[in-house]
């Protein structure tokens, strides 16, 4: 069975990530195998980034649900992933993560 038969939301997933690149943002899924070769591997002249890597793919497909990386304008991304259904947990602190569902 296929995530995207699994969840339906990933269908939402995916509209919530080309809306930020639309904005400007650097957004990309299953993005190299941890945060930290992620956080390396981010292009040159992006201030404004959401991702998640590989081991958070896994969480996705397991439970639905998985954390995003990011930088930028915390309420703007907020307010990307509650239109697309998916948002599950605004982080408190610009070091911490959102939490998302696409259950």
């Amino acid at each position: 069975m296929s995530i995207c038969q699994k969840f339906p939301k990933k269908k939402n997933l995916n509209a919530a990530f080309r809306l930020l690149r639309r904005r400007g943002y650097f957004a990309a899924q299953n993005f190299c195998c941890c945060r930290t070769c992620a956080w390396a591997e981010v292009p040159d002249g992006y201030d404004k980034v959401v991702f998640y890597h590989r081991q958070e793919t896994a969480s996705l497909a397991e439970s639905g649900e998985c954390y995003l990386s990011w930088s930028g304008d915390k309420n703007e991304i907020a307010a990307v992933l509650s239109s697309c259904g998916i948002l599950k947990e605004i982080p408190p602190a610009d070091n911490v993560c959102f939490r998302i569902s696409i259950r």
